[in-house]
């Protein structure tokens, strides 16, 4: 006699389709955390790379023969003396970052930024770093330290990722009574990572579309927001004038960590200024990193407008940025793409 073995026990269409379920969310959790990571990876990298090229271009900027003439007549030293001069004849003088960067109140050869030719070719280079020296024009400077020589890393078959810039760090109407032989020059290096989307030829390289000035290494459209692509112009850092340094929610005993912006700042400049991890310099030489943008109401500020810093600012900068001493009005200067590093460093003692 056959005994019947006892019925299988099997899943039914239910439970399949709630395991299935449970793995998709599974999948879709552990998918969600892999662009955290890679950008936690890109941050990381930005901060060991970004500060090695940052040293890379102050040794180049420190090493550099014609900028570092002892006889005073060309490079650094003449640079700041035409800048104290121009500081001296100007009485409402504050700060000529916007000018030395493509303004027009101050002598054109003091516009460090622009478009030279390189030497026997025709091609422009934007975003060339020039200085004119005592007898050189825009068309022919005494120094020039175009894009794709500040490119990073550098080397036969390297793809370089990141560009500097420099912006020299630049003085009050109250400095200017000192003599520029005795005043030291300070240059603001950023290091940016060059736009991702760059096309690149067969049989050319990153290097060479930049050199040609058929892509820039670090672009924005006419409204100065980043492209992405290199193609529009060249991404020049900006400048930001601050109302008012405040107290979040107006607690008495709370750090002024607040910046609040003018309404006349560009919506591309605020939008720049309120990247989490973004990096302003002020015209003394502080670097403060954006930690947060603030949504209370009725806490006294424009919440669309400001941003929470760290590290929070010293009583002497409060009354600066809040216009209570008169000696100085504070700027910011801030790089329309959130930048590797930024680094402050002296030039001349």
């Amino acid at each position: 006699m056959t005994t019947a073995s006892p019925p299988t026990r099997a899943f039914t269409l239910i439970e399949v389709l709630l395991g299935v379920l449970i793995l998709g969310l599974g999948l879709l959790g552990l998918a969600s955390v892999f662009p955290l990571v890679v950008k936690q990876q890109r941050q990381a990298q930005d901060v060991v790379l970004g500060v090695s090229a940052a040293s890379g271009a102050g040794a180049v900027l420190r090493g550099h023969t014609v900028l570092n003439d002892p006889s005073g007549l060309r490079g650094w030293a003449a640079f700041s003396r035409e800048l104290h001069a121009a500081a001296r004849g100007n009485p409402g003088f504050q700060s000529l970052w916007s000018d030395v960067l493509g303004g027009t109140s101050v002598p054109e050869r003091l516009r460090i930024y622009g478009t030279v030719d390189k030497i026997g070719q025709k091609v422009g280079e934007p975003g060339s770093l020039r200085f004119l020296g005592s007898s050189g024009t825009p068309s022919n400077p005494e120094v020039v330290l175009y894009t794709s020589d500040r490119l990073l890393p550098q080397g036969p078959g390297v793809t370089p990722q990141y560009v500097w810039d420099a912006v020299p760090l630049l003085t009050s109407s109250a400095d200017a009574l000192i003599p520029p032989e005795f005043s030291p020059m300070r240059v603001v290096i950023f290091v940016r990572r060059i736009d991702p989307g760059i096309r690149v030829p067969t049989n050319s390289t990153l290097t060479d579309v930049i050199a040609s000035g058929s892509s820039v290494a670090i672009a924005v459209d006419n409204n100065g927001f980043p492209t992405f692509d290199g193609r529009g112009s060249y991404a020049l850092p900006v400048v930001a004038v601050p109302t008012g340094a405040r107290q979040r929610f107006r607690i008495d005993a709370a750090p002024f960590n607040v910046l609040e912006f003018s309404t006349g700042t560009a919506p591309a400049t605020l939008a720049a200024i309120r990247q989490l991890g973004q990096q302003i310099v002020d015209i003394d030489g502080n670097i403060y990193t954006v930690v947060a943008v603030p949504d209370e109401r009725d806490a006294g500020y424009d919440p669309a407008r400001s941003v929470v810093v760290a590290p929070p600012f010293a009583g002497q900068t409060v009354k600066m940025i809040n216009g209570e001493t008169g000696a100085k009005v504070q700027e910011f200067l801030v790089s329309p793409v959130i930048p590797a590093t930024v680094e402050v460093i002296t030039i001349r003692q």
